[in-house]
């Protein structure tokens, strides 16, 4: 791994089910990204980011193979610089939808696919639903990237021990986690001013898990 990695985190508002427009939003902070100094190596976007997330039903209309998307990403690409991009999506493999992440490269003559990760612990309590409208995935593990070796996480996969632990003993340096989680409760910050529950809980599992395993945790 070199001694700097840069990575831009895209916190970016979709707009629910406009895949189109949400398509032509990503290629508006494609061009930001390129301009900025130094330029990131890496782009992390959300947890269903070009449809946004509760869509339920609906699901199946938009959701599409890592190899459309990435046909598209590219097509979008200007720059003739390499950016390798961590987005999550919903995916249609082998006939079976799933709530997905994928890492690509994009900038080449093609887009390089260098993994997909499918949501492996599905929420499905208070206001999820989530197992009603897409399958689980079964396979967790660390992929090889230009820079180094990485893996890719998704919102409630780190809730649970066990993914972290399997991408740190396969060797991953950097654990990306892209999230679509909305805020939840009230718990006192460290500086006594309330705020959202869940963002403590999240703080202390991103920190506990880069402290545990010895990696960097993208969230």
């Amino acid at each position: 791994m070199p001694p700097y990695l840069h990575v831009a985190i895209g916190q970016i508002s979709p707009r629910k089910a406009d895949y189109a427009g949400n398509l032509q939003q990503l290629g508006t902070l494609f061009e930001r990204v390129d301009r900025l100094t130094p330029r990131p190596q890496v782009l992390q976007l959300p947890e269903t980011a070009l449809t946004g997330y509760f869509l339920e039903g609906g699901t199946e209309e938009v959701a599409l193979t890592a190899g459309a998307l990435a046909a598209d990403l590219q097509r979008i690409y200007t720059s003739s610089q390499p950016l390798d991009v961590v987005l999550g999506f919903y995916e249609r493999w082998q006939g079976i939808l799933y709530n997905s992440a994928m890492y690509v490269t994009l900038g080449g003559a093609e887009p390089v696919i260098r993994h997909v990760h499918r949501k492996t612990f599905l929420p499905t309590y208070g206001l999820f639903d989530e197992e009603r409208f897409v399958e689980r995935g079964h396979d967790v593990r660390a992929f090889d990237t230009p820079w180094g070796r990485a893996a890719i996480l998704v919102c409630e996969d780190l809730w649970h021990g066990l993914p972290a632990t399997i991408t740190a003993l396969d060797g991953a340096q950097v654990l990306f986690v892209p999230s679509a989680a909305p805020a939840r409760g009230v718990w006192p910050r460290d500086d006594g001013v309330p705020g959202p529950a869940t963002v403590s809980r999240w703080e202390r599992l991103v920190r506990g898990t880069a402290e545990e395993h010895g990696i960097y945790v993208l969230y």
